[in-house]
């Protein structure tokens, strides 16, 4: 609110409060600002709150980002414009530089409403180790995370495209690492059979991420909470994944095998810290048949555990994540994200151990994404010599 109001009013004391010629252009601005306003309204009580804007909540989104951002960068302008007064080249080069801002937030706000909500990309990353077996070189992962179902209402046919360009990898396994739904349980309920559709020769495993546990949505009483998250539990289960929680399993090829460790989200507060590692790697024998030390799969929702824990408290050589969506904004190969952080999309090492994040399939609560474009990762293990 503060975003379209006070810039707003400083616009109209700067360059419109004097001039009779604008008298009605003046109105004009006003009543616009005011539909804003009531619109911001409509969105926090109906597309923010409930976490399923649809389309026009969409549309409304970006306009507010337009309308708010360049009014800023304007008003940035003009206030910059005023502290060089005296010079006048600084002046008009300020102003421009307002102005040229307000230009940039219209054309990444427009890219973003017209290819960011759509387009799908596939990161190919590779990780060799010399504890892997040799029957698993060549194993292709399909790492998924943060679809957020509640963001596309009952909109089947974008997580249609989802699912289908996760199938397309053809996977010998699919790994999800959190964040199915924004609020609650029910927003996945359209989608359970494209969800069913998800099938990889060995399985689909998937971990909760903080949006999971419905801390998002004000239950009167916790055992509200407790049932909303069984009925995730469980409709994931319906749709033949295979839920971790804290605990591991084997995966086989042939007579050797590898470990696969899923554990609840464990972040940085206020997010929920649910992991317990130890239980997590219960009854895991510490070499494999062919006595190396045993390869082991780490997935957890937040990349921050990563250095906080499962470095220091495990030797799992391989870890996935997800939950940061790159904060579904960036430029080359910055992103806002990486103020929060360390590792925040992409591949990462610690020696000869690698952390792989995912910037997210889906849009979560906000949808905007600008060059961090939904993904799906895709991690082929190879054997070090």
């Amino acid at each position: 609110m503060l975003l379209l109001i006070l810039p707003a009013t400083y616009l109209h004391f700067r360059y419109l409060r004097r001039k009779p010629k604008l008298r009605r252009w003046r109105y004009i601005y006003w009543v616009f600002i005011a539909l804003m306003v009531i619109g911001t309204l409509w969105y926090i009580a109906y597309g923010f709150r409930t976490g399923r804007p649809e389309w026009l909540s969409h549309l409304f989104f970006h306009l507010w980002l337009v309308v708010s951002i360049s009014q800023l960068a304007l008003s940035i302008g003009g206030l910059l414009s005023s502290l060089f007064k005296r010079i006048k080249i600084m002046s008009h080069a300020m102003t421009c530089l307002g102005i040229v801002l307000a230009a940039f937030t219209l054309i990444i706000t427009v890219m973003a409403y017209m290819i960011g909500n759509k387009r799908i990309e596939v990161k190919e990353y590779s990780f060799a180790s010399k504890d892997l077996p040799e029957e698993f070189d060549g194993f292709r992962i399909v790492h998924i995370s943060d679809l957020h179902l509640g963001t596309y209402g009952n909109d089947t046919a974008r997580v249609a495209q989802l699912i289908n360009k996760t199938l397309e990898q053809q996977g010998d396994i699919i790994l999800f690492t959190g964040d199915l739904v924004n609020m609650e349980s029910k927003e996945a309920l359209p989608f359970k059979q494209q969800l069913k559709r998800l099938t990889a020769p060995c399985g689909v495993y998937s971990i909760l991420g903080n949006h999971d546990y419905a801390i998002y949505r004000n239950f009167e009483e916790k055992q509200e909470q407790l049932a909303d998250i069984s009925q995730l539990v469980e409709l994931e289960k319906e749709c033949g994944w295979h839920l971790m929680r804290n605990e591991n399993t084997l995966l086989r090829r042939d007579s050797a095998e590898i470990a696969l460790i899923g554990v609840e989200n464990d972040g940085k507060p206020p997010f929920p810290q649910l992991a317990n590692l130890p239980k997590a790697l219960m009854g895991l024998p510490d070499t494999s048949a062919n006595g190396k030390p045993l390869f082991k799969i780490l997935m957890t929702h937040d990349p921050s555990h990563w250095r906080r824990a499962v470095l220091r408290e495990t030797d799992a050589q391989l870890t996935l994540a997800g939950h940061t969506h790159g904060m579904q904004f960036k430029l080359g190969q910055w992103s806002p994200a990486s103020w929060v952080y360390r590792e925040w999309g992409g591949q990462y090492y610690d020696g000869d151990r690698s952390i792989v994040v995912s910037i997210g399939l889906g849009l979560g609560a906000v949808p905007f994404r600008f060059g961090a474009w939904s993904e799906v990762c895709v991690i082929t293990l190879k054997v070090k010599s």
